[in-house]
């Protein structure tokens, strides 16, 4: 009888140390899994921003180029009407 308690403490004791070695592993995986996460979160706003100011700067540039047209066709219309 002795014998039983004996080996069904030893296998609680197995399974509990089981659990505890998997509840480790796991935290640290998800951990792992977090900074990831967080990783690919910052380098997309990272990327975000240059992107939304390579834009800015490509309809400055359009603008620029608008308006410069726009003067030139003015130029001409003025010279043609004289």
């Amino acid at each position: 009888m002795a014998d039983n308690s004996e080996a069904a403490r030893l296998r609680a004791e197995a399974r509990f140390e089981k659990l505890q070695k998997t509840t480790q592993e796991n935290a640290a995986v998800w951990a792992q899994y977090e900074a990831s996460c967080s990783a690919v979160r910052d380098r997309t706003a990272s990327l975000r921003e240059l992107r939304l100011a390579k834009e800015a700067q490509e309809a400055e540039v359009a603008a620029a180029a608008a308006l410069e047209k726009a003067a030139s066709k003015k130029k001409r219309k003025v010279a043609v009407k004289a």
